[in-house]
């Protein structure tokens, strides 16, 4: 009984983090596909507040740094085993703040290795060499979620599953976020729907189109609303040809 609370506990925890925090993710491409990576994970007070209350029940005043540390601690493992990066470093910047930073040799190669060699298709660079374009291509759908997952463990992590499209692919918006506000309290709502991942994209060359917001020309910046992720009712795809 003791475990299953304990279990339960982590599982708000888990989702918490992601109904309190902003993921912004930076990357710069060069023409043969090598360039760098900075991501940085900001989790506001309503996330440490969510720890504080809970912190009797998990037995330690420290779960604050367990839990998302470790999650960004796995993460940052991984890929520096990757053959594909040449440098990286991930650190908590401050109380609220994550920052990790990559340098990789192929991020066709890296994205392979990080989801096991398998055939993945949630972020794919393509050149047409008639045409003299390269394209970039994200998709987030239910039949490639397992792949996202193998680069983000935690997300198929059985305590924080149940949060996730697995179990809540279909619901409509409103009643996931009344289950988050039973579950979370009344600020959790808000919290989910100002939360995003932002992928902010540096083309080697002039971008052409872009499915996100240009910021300069050769910059693009997609946002992805928390609230989407967590559902996937509809599959999530973002272009960019420069």
């Amino acid at each position: 009984m003791k475990n299953t609370l304990k279990g339960f506990i982590i599982a708000l925890v888990c989702l918490s983090i992601l109904s309190s925090c902003t993921v912004t993710q930076n990357i710069s491409l060069e023409n043969d596909n090598h360039g760098t990576t900075t991501m940085l994970l900001y989790a506001d007070e309503f996330f440490n507040g969510v720890l504080q209350d809970l912190s009797p029940y998990l037995g330690t005043n420290q779960q604050d740094e367990s839990v998302l540390e470790n999650a960004v601690e796995n993460m940052a493992q991984k890929i520096e085993q990757s053959p594909s990066v040449s440098d990286s470093f991930f650190f908590k910047a401050d109380e609220n703040n994550y920052l990790g930073n990559i340098k990789f040799l192929d991020i066709n190669s890296l994205l392979d290795y990080l989801t096991d060699m398998k055939d993945q298709n949630l972020f794919i660079i393509s050149n047409n060499e008639e045409k003299g374009q390269s394209h970039l291509e994200i998709n987030i759908n239910m039949d490639n979620w397992d792949k996202l997952c193998i680069i983000l463990p935690f997300l198929s992590e059985e305590n924080f599953e149940v949060y996730g499209p697995v179990y809540n692919n279909g619901l409509s918006q409103e009643d996931y976020l009344d289950m988050i506000g039973f579950i979370l309290g009344e600020d959790g709502p808000d919290k989910i729907k100002d939360s995003e991942i932002n992928l902010i994209f540096q083309a080697p060359s002039e971008i052409q189109s872009s499915d996100g917001e240009m910021l300069e020309d050769n910059i693009t910046a997609f946002h992805i609303p928390l609230i989407k992720l967590l559902l996937l009712n509809d599959p999530i795809k973002l272009e960019c040809t420069w």
